[in-house]
């Protein structure tokens, strides 16, 4: 039987019965964990459905509403990034674990510790911390796993078979799930009001279209600076013909010419390619389509949530490289110029601001007019469109394409003020 729904109020059940408030008096420190009746009632015989309402309610706040961590109810956090790590752990190990956690390692462990505490799971919560002991004492291990061959610490692989075997003698979820249910924060929707109550919800943080702004520009400085990342870009956007890139796919080691490197499939514009990692360089090679009906869908396919039913290109001729070294300097580049307020900003002028996909590094260094810059392909709004960035020291101009017409121009110092004013620093202040 459902709990009585005390909290559930008037103006969750239809958008025009939300109370006008002003911005500068919405609590963000008290939200409720919205959850449907059917999983509330599922979640006594099937956990996991009950587990994954939450996380749902997370990721809607996190990516519609741009909650950040510490206005999420601590509840909702805890079970969120449990659930992360119990599927890590069963997909690629502790290993793989951190290296998908990157920077938000410490803050991950935490919320797992905080929920191990409060469901009192005793077994677990000491295993974590011999985890999290490992981690601080092993910094220079941490920043070399993969999850992979040759990227796995023997003694990560024994925490692995150490939960495994805890989880066999009983599951951490139903005692996730109990908690959930008896969480003051928690509040039993009909299915129907679920969707509207959580977009009321996102709806009512004051700080969600900074943030969204903010969080735009770190993403595109990512594409930018990022060691992989940018390289890989690079590497594409010195191919002739230009094949921009619209998403880049999910890594795996793959055999070439003997070897195993990593390689990540690309979506370009001009269709797939691959990108094989050395030591040294990024390498982009066409991708030939596999007619193979009997071959399994490969991971590197995958999208989040689901495998695509199209087959990993196999590995074709090479079509343009690009040195880590050479990357390193366009992002460089990138960071001195504020490319990526820079990108942000031009959209921004246009009457329908278009969503960047992807951004592929054309050309970085000293242009004919003796200023620094880069010259950027930006595919926008799902691959439909693409125009083209240049980014020098003086300001920036944005061209439509393939016409090459100069759409939009900003100055330096409009630039700078706008790095500044959405600096990623500025996330929490």
């Amino acid at each position: 039987m459902l709990k009585a729904l005390t909290r559930i109020a008037s103006s969750f059940g239809a958008r025009s019965a939300m109370p006008e408030q002003p911005a500068d008096d919405i609590d963000l420190t008290d939200l409720p964990v919205i959850v449907g009746e059917t999983v509330y009632e599922a979640g006594q015989t099937d956990p996991q459905q009950l587990i994954m309402a939450v996380v749902d309610y997370v990721n809607a706040l996190v990516s519609n509403g741009r909650f950040n961590r510490r206005e999420i109810p601590a509840m909702a956090m805890s079970v969120y990034h449990t659930d992360y790590y119990l599927k890590q752990i069963n997909n690629g190990g502790h290993s793989q674990f951190i290296h998908n956690c990157g920077q938000k390692l410490p803050l991950t462990i935490a919320d797992i510790l905080y929920c191990l505490r409060d469901i009192e799971a005793e077994d677990y919560r000491k295993l974590l911390r011999l985890f999290n002991e490992w981690v601080q004492t092993n910094p220079d291990a941490v920043s070399m796993q993969t999850g992979f061959d040759g990227g796995r610490a023997p003694q990560l692989e024994k925490f692995d078979e150490t939960l495994y075997g805890l989880e066999r003698k009983g599951s951490l979820r139903d005692m996730m799930a109990e908690w959930i249910s008896s969480s003051p924060n928690l509040l039993v929707l009909p299915d129907e009001q679920v969707g509207n109550a959580c977009e009321r919800l996102c709806d009512a943080n004051p700080y969600r279209a900074v943030r969204g702004q903010i969080l735009r520009i770190a993403d595109l400085q990512v594409q930018l600076t990022g060691k992989m990342i940018a390289a890989i870009g690079l590497a594409a956007g010195v191919a002739t013909p230009l094949a921009p890139i619209t998403r880049v796919g999910d890594g795996a080691y793959r055999d070439v010419a003997g070897k195993q490197l990593m390689c990540f499939s690309l979506f370009t514009a001009e269709g797939k390619r691959v990108a094989v990692l050395t030591d040294d360089e990024v390498i982009i090679h066409d991708g030939i389509k596999q007619d193979d009906a009997n071959k399994q869908p490969d991971p590197l396919d995958a999208t989040t949530g689901q495998v695509s039913d199209v087959l990993a290109p196999e590995i074709g001729e090479e079509l343009s490289r690009a040195s880590f070294a050479d990357a390193e300097a366009a992002s460089e580049i990138a960071t001195r110029t504020h490319a990526a307020a820079a990108i942000d900003l031009l959209l921004s002028h246009l009457l329908q601001p278009p969503r960047v996909d992807h951004v592929t590094i054309r050309s970085a260094g000293m242009g004919g007019n003796g200023e620094e810059g880069m010259t950027l392909s930006l595919v926008l709004d799902d691959a439909s469109l693409i125009m083209t960035a240049i980014v020098g020291e003086s300001g920036a101009s944005l061209l439509s394409e393939p016409d090459h017409n100069t759409m939009v121009e900003v100055t330096r110092a409009q630039i700078d003020a706008h790095a500044e004013e959405y600096a990623l620093e500025n996330l929490l202040a």
